[in-house]
């Protein structure tokens, strides 16, 4: 299995476009259900399938997302990024 990170990429579009700072759902099927997932602007998603959904392909050919396969070292080193952003809020 891969592993994907799926990012909203809306935010950088024309202020102009209908598609600007929208919220987008992602269906994918994990194992034999097809599920739905709804992604805000600038938010990540990380995908574990052997392939992509025509849904995922066809948003990515819109440029409304952009899709990057990643291993579990990048995984990890976002988790820790993302641990650290809510410490330092919290102060």
């Amino acid at each position: 299995m891969k592993t994907f990170k799926i990012t909203n990429i809306t935010h950088l579009l024309d202020k102009n476009s209908l598609n600007y700072n929208k919220n987008l759902i992602i269906e994918y099927i994990d194992g034999i259900y097809e599920k739905k997932t709804e992604i805000k602007p600038k938010e990540d998603l990380f995908l574990k399938t052997n392939f992509l959904t025509i849904s995922i392909r066809r948003l990515r050919i819109k440029g409304l997302i952009s899709v990057i396969e990643v291993n579990d070292y990048d995984i990890n080193l976002y988790e820790k990024k993302k641990s650290n952003k809510k410490i330092l809020q919290k102060n």
